[in-house]
């Protein structure tokens, strides 16, 4: 089962950034700095997940970005603990998917959006996140493995190796609680409210009893809160069915349309309040990965 939001707690679980030097293969595209917050918004779904370009979207790095910070950061972990006469190795980190469905992405959810994902996979989550893993692909050391000694300059290195990340990692925190509260202030305004209803009565049509497209994704009937349905390993086709039917009456009452631009609004209000911010903070991140891509090359 889908979760209707990325935490904030599952952002910063993942970033422990720091500015510094990496050996491991790293993707390109830091963004340039958005002129505006409007110069590059795409505020329809495309045909992958994640194709919204919202009017935080200039302003947080990509997913293949933050796994390069946090590559970067264990190469340096590891000569940390070389020099301290540890063969630590160096750990790979995989950039999180976000499914295949178009209506879940980066500060949003819709639930299933797509007719030909709803007959395949239902509400069943699809989103992927390699574990972590050697270079040679071994997998991660496990820190209850360790012997003491070595467990103990583990945490040493990695405190040194982190110094630099707190005014990256306070930026994101921020992007992404600007996020979530644009999220909550759209789902409960008073129009979107009404576009579920029209959403529900059309679901009801056909039998089914959600009062909106996160309670359908949720599998939770009624006025239930607790998810009670799609927790089976494969999708069945009561989950399938509704999703089907899910995605058809999105489509029959326009929800997506009013509820991405909703959501649009109410993250530009909050731009355009913290804009100074945003901006020097995207400007600071990108700053430190043209930095790191110079020292890349250099010898360890």
């Amino acid at each position: 089962m889908k979760a209707t939001f990325r935490s904030v707690a599952t952002v910063a679980a993942a970033l422990l950034l720091t500015a510094c030097s990496a050996g491991v293969a790293r993707s390109t595209g830091a963004a340039s700095q958005p002129s505006t917050p409007h110069d590059r918004l795409t505020l329809a779904l495309g045909d992958t997940s994640n194709s919204l370009v919202l009017p935080l979207t200039p302003y947080f790095p990509s997913q293949e970005q933050l796994a390069n910070l946090l590559n970067a950061q264990d190469v340096l972990l590891s000569r940390c603990m070389q020099k301290t006469g540890f063969n630590y190795p160096v750990v790979v980190n995989e950039p999180e998917t976000f499914g295949g469905d178009p209506g879940n992405g980066q500060f949003y959810d819709f639930g299933v959006t797509s007719s030909s994902f709803a007959k395949v996979y239902g509400y069943h989550n699809t989103t992927t996140q390699t574990p972590m893993h050697t270079v040679s692909g071994a997998p991660a050391p496990k820190l209850s493995q360790l012997p003491a000694a070595e467990l103990t300059e583990l945490v040493s290195c990695r405190d040194a190796v982190s110094k630099e990340a707190g005014s990256h990692l306070q930026y994101l925190s921020l992007v992404q609680q600007l996020g979530v509260q644009a999220w909550n202030q759209a789902k409960t305004n008073p129009k979107v409210v009404a576009g579920f209803r029209r959403w529900s009565a059309c679901m009801a049509a056909s039998g089914y009893d959600y009062a909106n497209p996160l309670q359908a994704l949720a599998g939770a009937p009624g006025d239930s809160q607790k998810a009670t349905q799609w927790q089976t390993a494969t999708p069945s086709q009561q989950e399938i069915q509704t999703a089907v039917t899910d995605v058809r009456c999105k489509d029959k009452t326009s929800l997506l349309k009013l509820w991405i631009g909703t959501l649009a609004m109410f993250q530009n209000e909050l731009v355009q309040k913290d804009l100074p911010q945003l901006q020097a903070g995207i400007a600071d991140f990108q700053q430190t990965l043209r930095r790191e891509e110079g020292l890349e090359a250099q010898p360890s």
